[in-house]
């Protein structure tokens, strides 16, 4: 794990859309006891791999610091809610389309405490103390059919810098984490409609 010095621990800051492009590593999270169900894609592991939950953070702290060692600040994509909305103290969407998926139910609920554990072990990882990643969510719409949790972060990888972020919804906005600064943005991804789907 290294040692951390007097160094702080690492900064969890909102993706800016002025920043530009940045090296994307993207995760599509899966809390899973047993199965292998969190996908990995980065600029370095284009075919993506595939792993459980508890070897997640040593793939991605390695992946982020890939990228840092060229002088880069690391743009982390997690497919899972990385914020909280609340209406008059109650939880609501957050945009549009989540509507029958919502952060604080079901298994929305099930990724964000994923991404809360995720962020946690991220923080005390001494390998990336005194380091800046930039967050940003996913979000993979309604699915004709069941897609692999790979196959998802593909998609995001390919088709992120061509994806506005959602318009978001009003209200009382939280990061997932207070460790986070700023609501890191959202965007939507869809996977074509297959062809047998089309007739």
């Amino acid at each position: 794990m290294g040692t951390s010095g007097d160094k702080k621990p690492c900064v969890l800051r909102a993706y800016a859309e002025d920043k530009g492009d940045c090296p994307l590593v993207v995760v599509d999270l899966g809390f899973s006891s047993r199965n292998s169900s969190n996908g990995v894609v980065t600029a370095y592991h284009l075919d993506g791999f595939q792993c459980q939950f508890g070897a997640l953070i040593d793939r991605v702290v390695e992946a982020l610091l890939a990228v840092l060692s060229h002088s880069q600040t690391p743009l982390l994509v997690i497919e899972a809610p990385l914020s909280k909305l609340f209406r008059k103290g109650n939880p609501t969407f957050r945009f549009k389309t989540e509507g029958g998926r919502g952060w604080w139910y079901g298994p929305g609920a099930t990724v964000a405490l994923g991404a809360i554990e995720l962020v946690d072990r991220l923080l005390s990882d001494t390998r990336l103390h005194g380091k800046t990643v930039l967050l940003a969510e996913a979000f993979c719409s309604h699915k004709a059919e069941a897609t692999g949790d790979v196959e998802d972060a593909k998609l995001i990888f390919c088709n992120f810098a061509k994806t506005a972020s959602e318009n978001l919804n009003e209200g009382e906005w939280k990061p997932i984490s207070a460790c986070i600064e700023g609501i890191p943005p959202i965007r939507v991804f869809k996977h074509p409609v297959p062809i047998n789907r089309l007739a």
